[in-house]
């Protein structure tokens, strides 16, 4: 039915670790969607060039959130969640005089917006490559419903178990999410 790597569950730290070294080699052709479901969960949908990842979080409201995930999908369904109107999901550096100038309260609300859309549209560089004082991360994009197949919901389901376990484990059970 789906691939072993597919069912492999693991959890938050380790797929972000993975995903970060894959990120590092070839930061290009990134989308991260995150959208809230029935489950009282959030997903996030994390789409490499050629994979796609799904991340079942308790709460995106909280720095250290819980959270499962595994690939869900490979290139051709990365390739279905990637909007081709929105910049790519990448770090990009923020030339110092920009960075000087939001945290001098210089910028209005509307050049604030055109200056983010400005270096959202740059190239996303690995994070070894920026040296300037600060970075702009995204986007993120938020609100995707449905799911890209019947298999895929077969594994959401199964992403939310296992995260249904692993808080009532830790004793954190339902009223923690």
């Amino acid at each position: 039915m789906y691939s072993k790597e597919m069912a492999e569950i693991k959890n938050r730290e380790e797929i972000l670790r993975a995903l970060a070294k894959k990120y590092e080699k070839d930061p290009s052709g990134w989308s991260v969607l995150v959208r809230e479901n029935r489950s009282g969960y959030s997903d996030f949908l994390i789409s490499t060039a050629d994979e796609l990842w799904q991340m079942k979080v308790d709460s995106l409201y909280r720095p250290d959130a819980k959270a499962m995930g595994m690939k869900v999908g490979g290139k051709k369904e990365a390739r279905r969640i990637v909007s081709d109107s929105a910049p790519t999901f990448g770090f990009r550096p923020m030339p110092a005089g920009i960075l000087e100038g939001f945290l001098g309260g210089d910028f209005g609300r509307e050049e604030f917006a055109r200056t983010i859309d400005r270096v959202l549209r740059e190239r996303p560089v690995r994070l070894s490559e920026i040296d300037s004082p600060g970075v702009i991360q995204g986007p993120i994009q938020f609100g995707w419903k449905g799911y890209l197949s019947d298999k895929q919901q077969l594994l959401d389901a199964k992403l939310k178990r296992s995260l249904d376990r692993m808080l009532f484990k830790e004793g954190l059970g339902l009223g923690y999410a």
